[in-house]
């Protein structure tokens, strides 16, 4: 069985990179409620406004892109 069932869409690897941000925030954010402290929520909230900046900048840049090739595929960049 294959995660991406063998698409190499850049779309689908900009939202797991969205999601892995977001799920590493949400362990900075657990760990900062069992130990009591401000770092981890500190920490999140500088990660989560770089999520939501490198999904705009990436949006943008395959906007960019797609007009030119023609397709999003990752084995058709060259």
């Amino acid at each position: 069985m294959y995660v991406f069932n063998g698409n190499k869409n850049l779309i689908y690897i900009l939202i797991a990179l969205e999601v892995l941000l977001l799920a590493i925030g949400l362990i900075f954010l657990q760990i900062s409620f069992i130990q009591d402290d401000a770092i981890g929520s500190l920490i999140t909230l500088i990660i989560l406004p770089l999520a939501g900046a490198e999904s705009a900048f990436g949006l943008a840049l395959l906007i960019n892109f797609y007009p030119n090739k023609g397709t999003l595929s990752v084995k058709d960049i060259s």
